[in-house]
């Protein structure tokens, strides 16, 4: 089996990549988890409630039988692997995790077939849509953006990703090799369900040329210019990604998700 861990910073394009990949035969995507990243952070406390704040509320496998599987285990993350391949046999599995990322640099593990995709699209698309759905309001500002942005930036220039543009999406699913058959997805499912996804079509279409041109001139300039200028601060955002990760998983480990 071979697993797909998906990254991106949010609002990258991310869920209509799974969507996408969930066509293929022998894929098996999962609802969007912190779970991966959490596993390999030394600041996780692992608990039945700690694993219940990383999870949606549709992914298809309780909390307490991920506890149950993995607490004995040495190696966590891949016995959580470990764990989906056991259930569904899938040909490729497929996790989506677009907030904790900097403790998936450390993992090294050989014996797991792993890939890192990361989506990597304009950032003034993703500011576009950010505003549009009141997604993360405090990044509407255009400086923070776009050190909010950059911070994402720095781990994925430094880890092992496949970096692959957001327009290319389609084509280089395309590409991708199947499986033997189609296999049960839960993605979609619980998208669905949720009021910025409930619109989202299931193929898809690149009409970010024209949502770019809903952000005034006045902000793409200070997007625009604050990332560039912040690239020479790359371990400085490293850092500050990482602080951002331990925080959620204070937030994780106090079940205040």
């Amino acid at each position: 089996m071979k697993t797909i861990i998906i990254h991106s910073a949010p609002r990258s394009g991310s869920t209509i990549f799974c969507k996408l990949l969930e066509q293929k035969k022998g894929y098996v995507v999962m609802p969007e988890t912190y779970l991966p990243g959490a596993l390999l952070s030394e600041n996780f406390v692992l608990s039945v409630e700690s694993i219940e704040s990383c999870m949606p509320d549709g992914f298809p496998i309780s909390s307490q039988e991920i506890f149950d599987y993995i607490v004995q285990r040495n190696d966590k993350f891949a016995a959580f692997i470990g764990l989906m391949e056991l259930k569904y046999q899938p040909d490729v599995l497929v996790l989506k995790s677009t907030r904790i990322v900097s403790p998936l640099l450390n993992y090294k593990q050989s014996n797991i077939n792993i890939e890192y995709f990361w989506i990597n699209r304009n950032p003034i698309n993703i500011f576009e849509s950010m505003s549009r759905v009141s997604f993360g309001e405090k990044n509407h500002n255009p400086f923070r953006f776009a050190v909010w942005y950059s911070s994402y930036i720095a781990v994925s220039q430094i880890g092992k990703y496949l970096t692959i543009a957001y327009a290319n999406s389609k084509h280089f699913i395309e590409k991708l090799p199947e499986g033997n058959q189609l296999k049960k997805s839960f993605s979609s499912d619980y998208h669905s369900k949720q009021s910025w996804h409930k619109n989202l079509r299931n193929k898809f279409v690149d009409n970010d040329l024209e949502k770019i041109k809903q952000v005034s001139k006045s902000n793409k300039i200070i997007i625009l210019t604050s990332i560039f200028l912040l690239k020479r601060f790359s371990k400085m955002l490293l850092k500050l990604r990482k602080y951002y990760d331990k925080k959620l998983i204070e937030k994780i480990n106090n079940g205040k998700i």
